[in-house]
Parts: C-alpha cells; sequence; structure tokens
C-alpha cells in the first residue's frame, strides 16, 4: 500500500503492518515518518531494535540470521534497514523478496531509502514489499506552500506567527526544513509561546553576536552608508563566515534586480510589493533603494558579487571583504 506523509498517522492507529518502506530526499521529514513507525511499534511491543546499513559489501547473511534469532529477553524486533541507493544486490533482491511474503508476528522491517527511480519501483523485490506491507513516499515542500508549512509547524509549537513572521523564516531557509525546524525551536525558546510578528522573528533568529547580516543589508539598502561599513567591519572582526554575507547580499541583490526592471517597465511599486512578498517593515528599505539604483547598476553589482565568490574560492586574488565593502558602497550610495 502507498501512503502519503499526511496519511501515515491515521494509518498507524490501525494494525501495523509487517514491513514499511520510506523513501525520499529530505532528511527531517524522513526522520519524523520513521520516528512515528519506530513510537507506533514500540507500544506495539516491539522493544528491541537493530539497526543494518545496507552497501555493496552488506552481508546479507548477517540480516538473515538477525531475522531467525529470538529475543534475549523474548521481545519482538524492529529491524531497520537503512540502503540510501534503493539498489540491493542480486541476493537483497531475493531476500527482500521472501522477507516480505514471509509473515513474522516477531519482526518488524523499516527500510529507508532515499528517492527512488523508475527502474526500483518496478522490480520485483519492490512491488512485493508494497504489496505486503506500507511504502511512504516522502516529498519536499514546495516552495510556494513553503510558508504555510512553517506556519504548521509553528502553531505546533505554541507559536503564533503573522505571514511576515512565516515569510522571512521561509527566506533565510531557503528550503532547508531542517533549518527551519531549528529556527522554530529556537524561536519557542527565546520567544516564548503566543503571537510573534516579523520584529520578534528578526531580533530572535540572529545570532548571540554583536552585529548580524540581516542588519547589514537592510542598513545599506536605507542609504546608511556609514553604519553599513560599521556592521561590515565588525561581523569581520566577529568572525562572520564570508560565505554567508556573500549569501545574504547576493539574494538580496538579485530580488532588488528583478524589482528594478520591473519598475522601470511601468509596473506599480505596491504591486512589486505584493509580486514579491514585501512585508511592511521592509517596504521603506526596498522603496529608497529602488529610488536610488537602477536596474543595470544592480546587475553590475551582481558581477561584483561574482568576483567575491571566486575570491572565497581562492579563484581570484582579491580580499572578498574589500569586494564586500565596494558592494555595500554601491546599495548605500546616493542617488545620482
Amino acid at each position: 500500500m502507498k501512503l502519503r506523509l499526511d496519511q501515515l498517522s491515521q494509518n498507524l492507529k490501525n494494525e501495523l503492518s509487517p514491513i514499511y518502506i520510506v523513501s525520499g530526499d529530505v532528511p527531517l521529514l524522513i526522520q519524523e515518518c520513521c520516528d512515528q513507525i519506530k513510537t507506533r511499534a514500540k507500544n506495539a511491543g516491539f522493544t528491541e531494535q537493530q539497526r543494518f546499513y545496507i552497501d555493496k559489501q552488506f552481508d546479507w547473511n548477517a540480516l538473515y540470521q538477525s531475522t531467525q534469532s529470538m529475543s534475549l529477553f523474548g521481545d519482538k524486533k524492529l529491524i531497520e534497514l537503512r540502503m540510501p541507493n534503493g539498489k540491493p544486490s542480486d541476493l537483497g533482491k531475493t531476500f527482500l523478496k521472501e522477507l516480505a511474503q514471509k509473515q513474522d508476528d516477531d519482526n518488524l522491517i523499516l527500510l529507508i531509502t532515499d528517492k527512488l527511480d523508475s527502474a526500483s519501483q518496478r522490480a520485483a523485490w519492490f512491488k512485493a514489499i508494497e504489496k505486503a506491507g506500507i511504502w511512504v513516499q516522502v516529498w519536499p515542500v514546495e516552495a510556494d506552500k513553503l510558508p504555510q508549512w512553517i506556519h504548521h509547524r509553528m502553531r505546533q509549537v505554541g507559536l503564533i506567527p503573522n505571514n511576515a513572521a512565516t515569510q522571512i523564516i521561509a527566506e533565510k531557509i531557503e528550503g532547508n526544513l531542517l533549518a527551519a525546524s531549528q529556527e522554530i525551536e529556537k524561536l519557542r525558546l527565546l520567544h516564548g509561546e503566543g503571537p510573534i510578528d516579523e520584529e520578534g522573528v528578526l531580533s530572535a533568529i540572529t545570532d548571540s553576536s554583536r552585529y548580524d547580516i540581516f542588519q547589514l543589508v537592510e542598513t545599506a539598502l536605507l542609504g546608511n552608508t556609514a553604519k553599513a561599513i560599521k556592521i561590515l567591519r565588525g561581523l569581520k572582526q566577529e568572525g562572520q563566515e564570508s560565505t554567508l554575507i556573500l549569501w545574504a547580499i547576493t539574494r538580496e541583490l538579485r530580488t532588488l534586480a528583478s524589482m528594478a526592471l520591473k519598475l522601470e517597465n511601468g509596473s506599480p511599486i505596491n504591486r512589486i510589493f505584493q509580486d514579491y512578498r514585501i512585508w511592511d517593515k521592509r517596504k521603506p528599505a526596498i522603496q529608497s533603494s529602488l529610488k536610488r539604483l537602477r536596474h543595470k547598476e544592480i546587475l553590475q553589482l551582481i558581477q561584483k558579487a561574482q568576483h567575491a565568490d571566486l575570491a572565497i574560492k581562492g579563484l581570484e586574488k582579491h580580499d572578498p571583504w574589500l569586494v564586500f565593502s565596494e558592494i555595500i558602497l554601491g546599495i548605500s550610495k546616493p542617488r545620482s
């Protein structure tokens, strides 16, 4: 039986399947899916657990012995098989097919793989498992649904965010669900339960350092050159990773370039804010920068960011921090 991740919780209220296969490329969701199965199995008496990592050198006889041996204390056993590539050897295919066809009340099998290609899904061993047990296929959260996913996770831990708060986190984590989960947990610890807006998120998700990357970008967008350069120097003194500085600057410049082009082509500024989901607190900074910078100038700054990237990688003999200074000066410069 094939299930979506959101169907698993309800299914686990029924009798356990003898074998589960969980596949996908999203580590956080894979882990949480497996945790649900393990918790349900433990409550059903499968208190002993064994784990095997299956690679090209894996000894399938060791797994066979595990399925045949009884627990020292007579407990039921959950056997976890981690097979990242989803491609067992010929011996493994035979064993997995037989394992799926064999009903064993004392063993529960949990097979975990990366995303399975179409060839693997057509294989006899896989079809035998799907027929005898349950296959949970875990898909990534689509970009347009990420804020909704974040909102739901925040509500689960007692936080009540507004739309801008969830949007900030969505932009910061760039699709990394594990990072999102960590940020939400940090917010819960620092903020406590209850309503939280964009200001609460911005103040809580920054590092414990005196200076923060998001403040650097925002200050430059507002045109405050002296303060922006001071923040950049502070970040360097505190040992902030240059790659993170580059990421924040480049991301902002690319979005800014796209907005500037729309503005120059006649799109109303309010429509642009709506299209790019710019929350109210950020509108003054974005509007200020768009009044001072043209699309062509922003593209030139993006080229400088590319030089900074090469410098960080050791492919150009520039100091990336000097390039950052040039970019910040370019972003924050007065209107010409």
